[in-house]
């Protein structure tokens, strides 16, 4: 079975399900761009997490959920080696997912003056 790279810039992953139409389920975990932060404060500079998944259950996956918003939007998104996802990723950087966090400057707020 070929394997292709899935990039996912949401911060904690996602878990991708597809039905075998038996009464069974395939499941996928998408790393997020948290997943290899090991307890650390910074995060990646591509923000991404990156998983190996079959290319059979991806073109299924994205094939039933192409209208995804997150599919959409580049959030997430495959390249045929974890090379080129991290390239595309880096080309996706300043692109926003809406689940960065707050800037203290964006929300209007103000450092103390004590």
């Amino acid at each position: 079975m070929s394997k292709i790279t899935v990039g996912c810039r949401l911060p904690n992953g996602l878990v991708l399900r597809l039905q075998d139409g038996k009464g069974g389920e395939k499941r996928v975990t998408l790393r997020g761009q948290n997943a290899d932060m090991n307890g650390a404060l910074y995060i990646q500079p591509t923000h991404c997490g990156y998983t190996e998944v079959g290319k059979d259950f991806w073109d299924e996956w994205i094939a039933k959920h192409s209208d995804f918003a997150p599919v959409v939007s580049g959030a997430i998104f495959a390249e045929a080696t974890e090379s080129k996802a991290r390239g595309a990723a880096k080309e996706r950087v300043k692109d926003k997912t809406g689940l960065e966090g707050a800037s203290a400057e964006d929300s209007g707020l103000k450092k103390s003056e004590d």
